[in-house]
């Protein structure tokens, strides 16, 4: 068959399936250092505690002994955090969870003194309980991540909105600069180099969720074979009682304005039920 008769090879977003293997998921494979490292990890990761096992079975032949009573779950804050995060159930068909998470290293970002905040964010004052949900990847390469944290009393909480508002309102060019420093140190060990990129800032999709709530949006564009690409992260920080959960949609190219504001009323929801139920 000569070279002309050959199938064309099928393209996604301008690029061949060679190129976007080599393109998208070397992005993608930066996106969990970066956003875990420097916001989705709102605090130390808490495991989640179950509840307890089943009673053993009685026969009438033997005298019933008191069972334990059921734990607490809901005076428990790891338990109450899990609660607060997003599940495989709450996404939209197609979506799945993202098994491949790139391993976070935990390490303080490089920034000023003057913006030593941005490494507040790993565990902020007053917390006490934390939980992360999966990650999701949709259909066509978006990615949410998510997590909740609850703290000692509702003005932790809303000290924690304020710790993460400076560090991305004062300290956001720094955290942008930190954010292609972890992208580039990424795509090196993939064996990519010299690949341009800029970040911006930019007004993010509104949202009109019930509860105190702030938002945020950066742009990530860059060239890889020769084929430019844009990425935009929307940031969403919820605030109910005690809890704050994190939400971020990220979509290459166009947002899905609908997509994304669904998923986030939802999680802003489980915040909130998750909330109303805790009873330290």
């Amino acid at each position: 068959m000569s070279q002309r008769d050959a199938p064309e090879e099928s393209r996604y977003l301008g690029l061949t399936a060679t190129q976007f293997n080599l393109a998208f998921f070397a992005v993608l494979g930066a996106i969990g250092l970066a956003v875990f490292a420097y916001l989705g990890g709102l605090g130390m990761v808490g495991d989640a505690l179950g509840g307890g096992g089943e009673p053993a079975d009685s026969t009438t032949s033997e005298p019933l002994t008191p069972t334990p009573d059921a734990p607490d779950t809901t005076s428990d804050p790891n338990t109450v955090a899990q609660a607060a995060v997003l599940t495989l159930d709450d996404m939209p068909i197609g979506w799945t969870i993202d098994v491949d998470d790139s391993d976070d290293d935990d390490e303080d970002i490089d920034v000023s003194p003057e913006c030593a905040v941005l490494n507040e964010l790993e565990k902020p004052p007053g917390q006490i309980g934390y939980a992360e949900a999966d990650d999701f990847e949709g259909p066509e390469g978006q990615l949410v991540t998510n997590d909740a944290t609850v703290f000692e009393d509702a003005e932790a909480a809303t000290g924690a909105m304020r710790l993460y508002k400076d560090a991305l309102t004062r300290c956001g060019e720094e955290f942008l600069a930190a954010f292609e420093q972890a992208l580039k140190k990424n795509w090196s060990e993939e064996g990519l180099t010299d690949i341009p990129m800029e970040s911006r800032w930019d007004t993010p999709t509104e949202i009109a969720f019930e509860s105190e709530s702030d938002s945020y949006r950066f742009i990530l564009e860059t060239t890889v074979e020769g084929v430019d690409m844009t990425f935009t992260f929307d940031i969403y920080f919820v605030r109910a009682g005690q809890l704050v959960g994190s939400y971020m949609y990220m979509a290459i190219g166009e947002v899905d304005t609908f997509e994304e504001q669904s998923v986030g009323l939802t999680a802003a929801e489980k915040v909130r039920s998750a909330s109303a139920s805790f009873s330290p």
